[in-house]
């Protein structure tokens, strides 16, 4: 399910819920937005009562720390300027938070390229023996990725993939490419052998 990534959630901490009896659905809409990935760092902001004091005190402990009184939602002079100015400081908080990520996402990028692509480049036009290349473009290309795991195949004239080069960190694997370790692997056909029609029930013959 796709999720829109909204600037502001307002809402009230006593909020209606399908789920058994006695949960607060604000409760459990915060929870939700803070386990989803692209809404996890959405400003929340909870109006309650004195009488909620559990309620927002589990919303505190979820994160949310802007809370306004029921009673102001729709309030004049006093309350609906303090409602402006609260949500106006979470859009500021999620603007500020908007423009970090943004300069973190350049910045690594920035590194990437000057740290480890023109770097591998040369490294790699200056390598002469074709295994260790394939090794070479394998362990740079899962290091900046953040990959756990990578393969390389090369296509043979039979129409099949055949690998050539596999790395797991988290399994310590490490086979072909200079290792010397035979890769037990059988080849993946591009086509099927009845049909003639592409496999495409792997990954890597989909691809290719």
């Amino acid at each position: 399910m796709a999720h829109k990534v909204f600037d502001l959630l307002l809402l009230d901490v006593n909020l209606p819920t399908g789920a058994r009896a006695g949960r607060s659905g604000g409760v459990e809409l915060i929870k939700f937005v803070r386990n989803t990935l692209k809404l996890k760092h959405l400003p929340v902001i909870v109006f309650g009562e004195q009488q909620d004091a559990a309620l927002l005190k589990e919303c505190l402990d979820l994160g949310v720390q802007k809370f306004l009184p029921r009673t102001w939602i729709g309030a004049e002079r006093l309350g609906a300027v303090m409602v402006q100015e609260l949500v106006r400081s979470a859009l500021d908080e999620k603007r500020m938070y908007d423009r970090e990520q943004e300069y973190e996402v350049t910045h690594k990028l920035i590194t990437d390229l000057t740290e480890v692509i023109l770097p591998l480049g040369v490294s790699l036009s200056a390598e002469k023996d074709f295994n260790r290349l394939l090794e070479k473009i394998l362990l740079q290309t899962r290091s900046l990725c953040n990959a756990d795991a990578g393969s390389i195949y090369l296509r043979t004239e039979a129409d099949t993939l055949r690998f050539v080069t596999v790395y797991t960190l988290s399994l310590k694997l490490a086979m072909g490419g200079t290792t010397g370790i035979a890769i037990p692997f059988p080849e993946l056909h591009l086509y099927d052998a009845d049909t003639g029609k592409p496999n495409q029930r792997n990954v890597a013959t989909y691809s290719a």
